[in-house]
């Protein structure tokens, strides 16, 4: 148990986060931002939300809900690419 053997060498790479109790791969605060946007998409295009946008208006001459679909999905997008473009944050020593 306590010995050492010439072949053994310490666990690195991918699985030795996850046996060691460190954080596996998509367990940081950039996997859990994903999710979230992941969520909001899903809640913003159902269709409780969308009956929010049916009305009869118009935004530069364009009726609401078409405007309101494509600025939700322009935002979603813009979130989107600043979380992937984001530098990840490494601890220090």
């Amino acid at each position: 148990m306590g010995t050492k053997l010439p072949g053994d060498l310490p666990m690195s790479g991918r699985h030795a986060s996850r046996s060691h109790g460190g954080r596996g791969p998509g367990r940081g605060p950039r996997s859990q931002l994903l999710l979230a946007l992941w969520g909001a998409g899903l809640v913003l295009f159902n269709f409780p939300m969308l009956i929010v946008w049916d009305r009869d208006m118009t935004v530069l001459g364009l009726p609401l809900l078409p405007v309101a679909l494509f600025g939700i999905w322009v935002a979603l997008i813009g979130v989107l690419a600043w979380a992937s473009e984001r530098p990840r944050h490494t601890p220090g020593p």
